[in-house]
């Protein structure tokens, strides 16, 4: 028995089948391919997110552990300050512990002590600085 050849019709359908088919498995192929791309590019970006939360918590910690160093440093000069500018001033402590202090950390270029009636500290004579090799006053720090 011999095969009728097909119809045009039946040719025109074959081919919109052929044609709606490989539209549907490349549009398969690419969501499955395009898939695990996004994923690995969604973990990347998590990735190297973590990673500039890491950096940043570690410098706001590092920042914070330096100010806490100033910040005891100043508390523990404190306790010293009491005994050392009590009646008598100790006018070495003073220069080191205040305006050297205070020069080196906060810039300041002159500092003064306020006694127990709120006046300030008479000034004292003027001195050579065996770090600058120029006469002045003990409290202030020329730059």
């Amino acid at each position: 028995m011999a095969r009728s050849a097909p119809s045009s019709e039946t040719r025109r359908f074959r081919s919109i089948h052929w044609i709606v088919g490989s539209t549907i498995v490349l549009v398969l192929v690419s969501i499955l391919g395009g898939l695990p791309l996004m994923l690995f590019a969604a973990r990347q970006l998590d990735h190297m997110q973590g990673v500039r939360e890491r950096e940043l918590v570690e410098r706001t910690v590092q920042r914070d552990l330096k100010r806490m160093t100033r910040e005891l440093t100043s508390a523990t000069v404190w306790d010293d300050a009491y005994q050392a500018t009590g009646p008598t001033v100790d006018l070495a402590w003073a220069d080191t512990n205040f305006a050297d202090y205070y020069n080196q950390y906060f810039g300041h270029d002159q500092t003064f002590a306020v006694r127990g009636a709120r006046l300030p500290t008479p000034p004292w004579p003027a001195r050579v600085s065996p770090h600058r090799g120029s006469a002045r006053s003990p409290w202030t720090r020329r730059s």
